[in-house]
């Protein structure tokens, strides 16, 4: 997308061509997302030289036009996270205890420089998915590539969907399978003791052994205590992953899922007031 506001490069005595270019963007004001207000969308500026008409030479007083990338939220649904988790971030996550602290910082450190496998692991509703998420936004900040978000139970759903006889008329769903091995960041969430069991294991290990091996970073979170992560996924691949694991990092207090309802409901209230104007 684009502003439709052309910016004029205008060289001053002195000033190299490049220089020029450089101080246009300067001038080049930040803009709020349509749909997320609140979020800004990030300047494209390689993307907006490169559409730019400068002819066969640099001309004094061309004018470009900026071009912006989506905003974090948009592209962190378009990675599959929900609109409501969208919003979660490092710098609103609740760090009401000491422990929360400490995770935080964990997985800033991790999101600086994704490498491994990062496991989220304890209790429901503790902030698990909230940290997975935030990893991803600052991924989608400082990277074009698009990472991955999926539950554990959509990725089996629909790997077992794209196994079903389909007539010849119907396109068959795709495995999520090769989009899990290859994403530049895999979050893989709420994981759960596979429904499937044998048949689980060797999804779960293709994925992350193709993973580890290209050495491609996955955060994982599971609603399970450390002894019974080995039971879920199995003997192989908790081994590859314990070779693998960024952090192992334990979330043992209670759930405070509910103290964020009243939020919730605000924006939920503030949706349907704005679709009644729509």
């Amino acid at each position: 997308m684009n502003t439709g506001i052309p910016i004029e490069i205008i060289p001053t005595p002195g000033q190299t061509i490049m220089e020029a270019i450089e101080a246009a963007r300067a001038k080049i004001a930040p803009i709020p997302c349509p749909k997320h207000p609140k979020e800004y969308l990030q300047l494209a500026w390689r993307r907006t030289i490169e559409t730019a008409d400068f002819g066969s030479h640099f001309r004094p007083g061309v004018s470009i036009t900026p071009e912006f990338e989506s905003c974090p939220c948009c592209k962190l649904i378009a990675s599959g996270v929900g609109p409501e988790d969208s919003l979660f971030s490092f710098d609103n996550f609740p760090r009401d205890v000491a422990a929360k602290i400490y995770h935080t910082e964990r997985c800033r450190e991790f999101a600086a420089c994704p490498h491994g496998v990062l496991l989220l692991m304890g209790n429901t509703g503790t902030g698990k998915t909230h940290l997975a998420v935030a990893v991803m936004r600052e991924f989608v900040m400082n990277n074009t590539a698009q990472p991955l978000f999926i539950s554990a139970q959509d990725l089996f759903t629909k790997h077992l969907a794209s196994l079903k006889a389909h007539s010849f008329s119907i396109q068959a769903p795709s495995s999520p399978i090769p989009a899990c091995q290859q994403a530049p960041l895999l979050v893989l969430d709420d994981l759960i003791p596979l429904p499937i069991k044998r048949d689980g294991e060797e999804i779960l290990l293709s994925i992350f052994n193709f993973r580890i091996q290209h050495k491609l970073p996955s955060v994982i979170t599971a609603n399970l205590k450390p002894a019974e992560i080995e039971e879920a996924v199995g003997s192989r691949l908790y081994d590859r992953l314990r070779g693998a694991a960024y952090e192992a990092i334990e979330f043992g207090f209670e759930s405070k899922r509910h103290l964020n309802r009243p939020e919730y409901l605000r924006r939920c209230k503030e949706e349907y007031e704005q679709n009644k104007l729509n």
